[in-house]
């Protein structure tokens, strides 16, 4: 993978370290020791943002309003950037970013903070949610692929051999009900797999040299994200640090924060002991069995229990998932509803719950960037994590042939929620883990494996 020497694109400083290693402090004691430039910082939560303009009162650190963007967030976005103002924002705004907002960026010359890794890319929907809800996604995908196979018939679309670029190719029907992909077409994010369903990515031009001054992107486990594997396809450069710290008194939070050449990763491996041995997983056969691997009549390994297909074809099984976890939690964590936690998939929260499992204690799989729960000692991860078929298949039919790495990527994606937890603040924390596939990936990681 590309890591520098495109002059096309910016070098991307991507800060890898664990989650409660300071590098929010980092980047906070850095704005505030460079208040010489604009700062643009984008987090995931409205909470964090309230965090920064607190602890950079002398920037002055705007949000963007719908209500002084005449209804829109958006305007108000380009207003504060026309402004040269210190703007914090969410993921979800930035997201939206237009070609105006890039050529406002191009004057202002300023620096982009990220909190976690951005959305670099998702599957393009042809039809409406209400659609997809109506016939259902699988039906909704074969009929979006049914639909693109139509267009390329007719001579409408094509697409690159080697970048699998999606063109609009005939100018002279331009097909209202496909408004949408023709304008995304045109500016070159819309992508065909070699399944034939169509992927987003997260416009590559906003990484050009001459839109920002730096970019820093903080979060942990980059290599297996999807947005390491997006700098990968387009060529865009990195550069990979860590947060390195040391006491000091003179500092707002006690100590002093620097970055560091993020090298082989051995700079964990003390760390990553100590919270090792505060990690307590459940390995109880009994109540692991219905997440263990098996083998199909032909003899084939089967890795995919407590998947999201999974749940769609054994929802039998979803009383029993309820009846270990309500068992864990009275049983193996002795712990109260205030310091539990439980996960699974949002679209089979409701069957899983009960009047002893309740929705109240329950979180999101892609929790992140939130010390919300640092005071929940027992977590109960009820799924087996695959990124989307559409996104492995985008990623290794291009140019760059990247293989991606599906374990990684799980790993990456459970560990992000179970720092969500009060190991974050190093205290010891009890999980259930019934997917043998996750529970050795976790154990993998803790062993310095993975």
């Amino acid at each position: 993978m590309m890591k520098s020497g495109n002059k096309k694109y910016i070098d991307v400083n991507v800060i890898d370290s664990p989650m409660g290693w300071g590098k929010t402090s980092w980047a906070i004691q850095y704005m505030n020791s460079h208040p010489e430039n604009n700062y643009l910082f984008i987090t995931p939560f409205l909470t964090e943002t309230e965090r920064i303009e607190e602890s950079c009162p002398d920037l002055d650190f705007v949000r963007p309003n719908r209500n002084k963007g005449k209804g829109r967030k958006s305007s108000h976005l380009k207003t504060l950037l026309l402004e040269k103002q210190n703007i914090s924002s969410t993921h979800s705004l930035f997201m939206n970013i237009d070609d105006e907002v890039l050529d406002l960026l191009r004057i202002s010359n300023y620096t982009l903070i990220i909190d976690e890794a951005f959305e670099a890319i998702t599957i393009y929907n042809m039809f409406s949610n209400d659609d997809a809800i109506k016939v259902g996604e699988k039906a909704a995908s074969n009929l979006a692929r049914a639909d693109l196979r139509t267009l390329m018939n007719k001579g409408f679309v094509d697409f690159d051999e080697k970048t699998r670029a999606v063109h609009w190719i005939d100018s002279d029907n331009m097909l209202w009900k496909y408004g949408r992909l023709i304008n995304l077409a045109k500016r070159g994010l819309l992508f065909a797999t070699s399944e034939l369903s169509l992927v987003w990515t997260f416009p590559p031009e906003f990484f050009q040299v001459g839109i920002f001054k730096d970019v820093y992107i903080m979060t942990y486990q980059s290599k297996y994200q999807l947005q390491n594997y997006y700098f990968g396809h387009f060529g865009i450069p990195t550069k990979t640090w860590y947060v390195s710290n040391v006491n000091d008194t003179k500092e707002k939070f006690g100590k002093k924060y620097s970055l560091k050449p993020y090298g082989d990763g051995s700079h964990e491996m003390d760390w990553k002991n100590k919270i090792a041995s505060k990690i307590n997983i459940v390995d109880v056969e009994k109540m692991n069995r219905v997440g263990a691997y098996s083998k199909d009549d032909a003899g084939h390994a089967y890795y995919g229990a407590l998947s999201k297909r999974w749940y769609s074809r054994n929802p039998d099984k979803l009383k029993k998932i309820r009846n270990n976890t309500i068992n864990f939690f009275r049983y193996h964590s002795c712990t109260g509803a205030k310091e539990s936690l439980w996960a699974c998939f949002k679209s089979d929260r409701d069957k899983v719950s009960s009047r002893n499992l309740t929705t109240r204690n329950w979180v999101t799989i892609n929790e992140k960037s939130t010390n919300e729960y640092a005071d929940r000692t027992a977590l109960a991860y009820l799924v087996n994590r695959y990124s989307k078929p559409e996104y492995s298949h985008f990623f290794s039919d291009g140019e760059a042939g990247e293989t991606f790495d599906r374990d990684g990527y799980a790993l990456a994606e459970m560990l992000q929620l179970i720092f969500r937890t009060a190991i974050r603040n190093e205290k010891e924390i009890w999980l259930y883990i019934p997917s043998e596939r996750m529970r050795n990936l976790l154990k993998m990681w803790m062993d310095g494996k993975k």
